[in-house]
């Protein structure tokens, strides 16, 4: 099982009571520590049962504990990832402030870094990747050479691998029936947005 990243606030919450006060806080102070309503924190407390991490003994004020570490330990967390969009030839890379939404990834897969999911469209990187995979991607201005890599050039996006020398950029296709592209390396017209590190692919 997994925590969402709301869920995973309540647990810390309930463990910094004890650490403070020697008792687990009522539902009504986890509300305040947590900036949230009452009723919030009753499903969190419930969905968090369900996964066996927090436990709840009925009919006491302060009935909260947090469950063994053993039992803890097979709880997963979770990071909500922004989808930003498909990325087809032409299509340019939509805005954080024009996001799809957000997808639930495992931190076990999804560490560190400003990290991004966009929807795949198109064949140039088939096998490797294929239409509607949501491709997972860090953001950072570089990459190591081969690497499949986000990139702007002249205003549209395009997911590649890059083959980098002094002066210019190769962009190429893992489909050997798509032609590969070079570009001179300007700032002004090519730009890596960022470095794929995985894949999600609904079987």
């Amino acid at each position: 099982m997994v925590l969402t990243v709301p869920q995973q606030r309540v647990p810390t919450a309930i463990q910094d009571g004890l650490k403070q006060q020697g008792y687990p806080p009522t539902v009504r102070e986890l509300a305040l520590r947590l900036g949230v309503c009452i009723g919030t924190v009753q499903a969190h407390l419930r969905a968090l049962e369900r996964k066996a991490a927090v436990k709840r003994h009925r009919f006491q004020a302060r009935g909260l504990s947090l469950a063994a570490p053993e039992e803890r330990a097979a709880v997963g967390t979770i990071r909500e990832v922004p989808l930003v969009g498909r990325v087809a030839a032409g299509s340019p890379l939509p805005t954080f402030e024009n996001l799809e939404g957000f997808i639930p990834v495992s931190t076990e897969w999804a560490k560190g870094g400003d990290l991004f999911l966009l929807r795949m469209s198109g064949e140039s990187m088939v096998p490797t990747l294929c239409e509607g995979d949501y491709l997972l991607v860090r953001r950072q201005e570089s990459v190591e050479n081969g690497a499949i890599a986000v990139i702007l050039v002249e205003g549209e996006v395009t997911v590649k691998r890059a083959l980098l020398s002094r002066h210019s950029l190769t962009l190429e296709p893992d489909n050997d029936a798509f032609p590969s592209l070079t570009v001179n390396l300007r700032p002004q017209t090519v730009q890596i947005l960022g470095k794929a590190i995985g894949v999600y692919r609904k079987l």
